[in-house]
């Protein structure tokens, strides 16, 4: 049995939807050509926007452009490109080895080899001279960079053994950047003395006051003790 208050639910449950279907075709006529309305009902905020390829409108959507092959010219230098920044991304993440031969102070030759990898590096140095001076220098973000150099106490583990302390001089050197490093050098005995220790691969840790400044280990050390030699017999 039907209750009095069931016929005037019906007629305001029809009257709510025809007031809907009314709102929503107001809201359309609103919109421009090529344009349906969003927001609205219970989202407190009504507008336009474009309708995506063939709904109305009528301009058909350009979703494959034409491509222009390129010149033989164009694909050699984009080939170039790719190879380089690989090389610089390896030489970056794996490590890699970069040789010098300039003068040093006395007017004689100094050769380096310096091998580096994510921020870090180790530098041999060597004169060819008699008797010539042979260098070990550390580079990395985390050494020390005194605007004045300083002797610096140092432990420096070569290998599975606990490390050795010895000093070294430390001081700051600017990159190719225009930034500051910090740097630490060491002297070692003799030239002949830094090419018997080079290794293939060896790993190199310093420590200073219970922190790690370098954490670094080369690889193909024979190539690089190899070409230091070269550099020191003037070829």
């Amino acid at each position: 049995m039907m209750s009095d208050a069931t016929p005037k639910a019906v007629a305001s449950l029809c009257l709510l939807l025809s007031i809907a279907a009314v709102g929503a075709v107001r809201a359309e006529g609103r919109c421009p050509d090529g344009m349906f309305p969003v927001g609205g009902g219970g989202a407190g905020w009504e507008g336009c926007a474009p309708m995506g390829p063939g709904e109305g409108g009528g301009e058909e959507w350009n979703a494959a452009p034409a491509w222009r092959r390129m010149t033989p010219q164009e694909q050699a230098e984009y080939d170039q490109y790719i190879k380089e920044g690989g090389e610089a991304y390896d030489r970056l993440h794996n490590g890699g080895w970069e040789y010098r031969r300039f003068a040093d102070p006395q007017g004689g030759t100094l050769c380096e080899a310096r091998f580096s990898k994510m921020g870090e590096s180790v530098a041999l140095r060597a004169t060819p001279r008699n008797g010539g001076a042979a260098m070990l220098t550390f580079r990395g973000k985390k050494v020390p960079n005194p605007r004045k150099p300083k002797p610096l106490k140092i432990t420096l583990a070569q290998g599975a053994d606990g490390g050795r302390p010895v000093e070294a001089y430390s001081y700051r050197q600017r990159d190719l950047g225009g930034y500051y490093d910090g740097a630490l050098s060491l002297t070692v005995p003799s030239v002949e003395a830094m090419l018997a220790s080079m290794q293939d691969t060896q790993p190199f840790k310093v420590v200073s006051r219970g922190r790690t400044l370098i954490d670094l280990q080369w690889h193909h050390g024979r190539e690089a003790r190899e070409a230091l030699s070269q550099c020191l017999r003037g070829r």
